[in-house]
């Protein structure tokens, strides 16, 4: 879960030093899009942001998000939790159920709650092994100095002033995402969420070096070869989802003017990822690096 999600570790340090997270200029007609990587959750040495970044945001009129996360409907995530991340009482619910508790994955997981036993409670025995990955994922984030409400996404969202504020997806369709995933697919998300949770900071110390220097080519290594190895987890995770961002970001093009759009980093990445879509939708592209001016502040 750490790979896909870009979560991080301990190294805020470096930040100021030699940040360069990946972000790009896109143009086509009127619009000038900057895409920025983002990362979910951070801490306050983070910010302000290298200088081409703050001077796109600076001049943009519209701010392009996943999910606004500064405006989530509680009660409505509780109910999809509900419906969606617990195992049933039917007949077939209870044989799914009894299935993955002889999984490898629920066995490590176990395994871990004997080591770390406020991770577990007994409420967890009939979730679903996609919204266990989850709450692993974010106990790593609580485990750490880190925090969402200081993540990449929130600092631009908490300083939207006057613009307007487009959510690329919304709840329902993220928690959807993960529920509609087969049985199998779920536990072997969930696997490799276990397995990340146990590897702790030096993988998330890796992540986030790779993240800082902007290298593009290690975030994918990290972020996206694993779940790659399996196609429906990858296509349901990634694939499909930047399909349906880049359509967005296209449509919002159409009205012209300075576009900023804030996405996890794995989003723009590779053959499928939004810099190479949205570049076949007819978009010129270039990668932002330095102390560049960015159009329009220039």
């Amino acid at each position: 879960m750490v790979r896909w999600i870009l979560l991080l570790p301990l190294l805020g340090w470096v930040w100021l030093a030699q940040a360069e997270p990946l972000s790009w200029q896109l143009t086509r007609g009127d619009a000038t899009v900057t895409l920025f990587g983002s990362v979910h959750a951070g801490a306050a040495d983070f910010y302000p942001l290298p200088t081409p970044i703050e001077r796109a945001y600076a001049s943009s009129s519209r701010l392009l998000v996943e999910l606004d996360i500064t405006r989530l409907d509680v009660s409505a995530y509780n109910r999809l939790i509900a419906e969606l991340g617990f195992f049933g009482e039917s007949t077939g619910e209870e044989a799914a159920l009894a299935a993955f508790h002889q999984s490898r994955g629920w066995q490590s997981f176990k395994s871990l709650c004997q080591r770390k036993p406020a991770l577990c409670g007994p409420h967890q025995e009939r979730m679903k092994p996609w919204l266990l990955s989850l709450l692993l994922a974010n106990r790593m984030v609580a485990e750490s100095r880190f925090s969402a409400a200081l993540g990449v996404d929130s600092y631009f969202l908490n300083r939207r002033g006057q613009r307007e504020v487009v959510e690329l997806e919304s709840l329902g369709q993220q928690i959807k995402v993960f529920a509609g995933l087969s049985a199998e697919d779920q536990e072997v998300l969930f696997s490799q969420s276990v397995q990340d949770y146990a590897d702790g900071d030096a993988a998330l110390a890796r992540l986030m070096n790779s993240w800082v220097a902007g290298d593009a080519a290690d975030l994918s290594a990290q972020a996206l070869a694993p779940l790659q190895q399996n196609p429906a987890v990858f296509d349901a995770l990634f694939v499909e989802r930047n399909r349906a961002m880049a359509r967005k970001i296209g449509l919002a093009s159409e009205a012209g003017g300075a576009i900023f759009v804030v996405v996890g980093a794995g989003h723009l990445l590779g053959q499928q990822g939004l810099v190479q879509l949205l570049s076949h939708m007819g978009f010129s592209v270039r990668q932002l690096t330095g102390e560049e001016c960015v159009e329009p502040a220039c």
